[in-house]
């Protein structure tokens, strides 16, 4: 996991802009493919799905995860999702708010 995060480290410090963007495509295909009905937004059977797939077994944390991503009548549209992660991975400013942190910070 450090040589994991170090790589990543390495790779933001080096050009930042190539950076955000291999990590808006990583994302994009990530997300892509848990948009299961292909409609460009997430609702949150398909936002907790996603998640166990990756292991994170507590729907109630994973439902916190997802209401900090305001969806509007229940579905985030995949961008919001996206632009969340670019920003968490990619944001130097800790100033900003940052709801992938916060999910995190309560229990993610």
């Amino acid at each position: 996991m450090e040589q994991f995060v170090q790589g990543l480290s390495d790779s933001y410090s080096k050009d930042k802009a190539a950076f955000n963007k291999e990590m808006s495509d990583c994302f994009n295909t990530i997300f892509d493919v848990i948009d299961t009905n292909k409609d460009r937004s997430i609702s949150l059977e398909e936002f907790i799905l996603a998640f166990k797939a990756f292991g994170h077994e507590n729907e109630g944390i994973v439902t916190k995860a997802f209401q900090l991503l305001n969806p509007k009548d229940g579905l985030v549209p995949l961008r919001d999702i996206v632009n969340a992660w670019i920003n968490f991975a990619c944001e130097s400013d800790s100033s900003k708010p940052d709801v992938i942190k916060q999910a995190f910070d309560s229990g993610f």
